[in-house]
């Protein structure tokens, strides 16, 4: 008799400890994880997923700004790029995801883009986007380095008549790509834009070979 309990308690130890097993199995394939992320910078950033299908989600806490990321693996895969008067960035990189986001504080929203993948970038720039992007270019020579390949795809001979004013030192109409006169005083910044764009011109107007910082 005394064998038999002992032997059912044995049984429904080994299914308690099976159901365990199970249950911790669940739970790592379904559980979604949620971190929410402070940036030097003062942006608040939630991301949330990872589950069965290891997809995430990033959400900027003060706006819509919502994309998706196919992994995250913390906060040391967010790295800040740059912080100025006009313009805000970051990417996110690791084995499985390169994702670059801008904010233009102009329009105080961020705009994301893939140097992965070219053409989703071009998509999500032909439009409302691009035409943001494309009024404040000028404001910041940081921004023309880590957009101007593919504004260049998007409004190439646009791109190459700004280019060209502004080497040449021609500066009217520059204001609608967000080229001020404080701008045009600042020489050292000024040089840099114009160094960028005598590049761009000198490699035939087309920099998809450039690779973003």
């Amino acid at each position: 008799m005394k064998k038999a309990k002992k032997a059912i308690l044995i049984f429904l130890a080994f299914i308690g400890v099976f159901a365990l097993v199970i249950l911790l199995l669940f739970w790592l394939l379904f559980h979604e994880h949620t971190y929410h992320i402070k940036t030097e910078y003062g942006d608040s950033f939630t991301i949330c997923g990872g589950g069965l299908a290891d997809d995430y989600c990033l959400s900027d806490d003060n706006s819509d700004f919502l994309i998706s990321l196919r992994n995250y693996y913390g906060t040391k895969d967010i790295k800040e790029l740059c912080d100025s008067e006009y313009l805000r960035a970051y990417r996110i990189c690791n084995a499985d995801e390169d994702v670059i986001i801008l904010k233009i504080k102009k329009y105080d929203t961020f705009i994301s883009i893939y140097p992965n993948n070219k053409d989703y970038t071009l998509y999500h720039l032909n439009g409302k986007h691009g035409e943001m992007i494309k009024s404040e270019l000028l404001s910041d020579y940081r921004l023309i380095e880590l957009v101007l390949p593919y504004l260049d795809e998007v409004y190439h001979n646009e791109m190459q008549e700004m280019a060209k004013k502004l080497t040449s030192n021609d500066y009217e109409d520059l204001e609608q790509y967000g080229l001020t006169q404080e701008m045009i005083n600042d020489k050292d910044s000024l040089d840099e834009k114009i160094r960028i764009m005598e590049d761009y011109l000198n490699n035939g107007g087309n920099q998809n070979e450039r690779t973003a910082p």
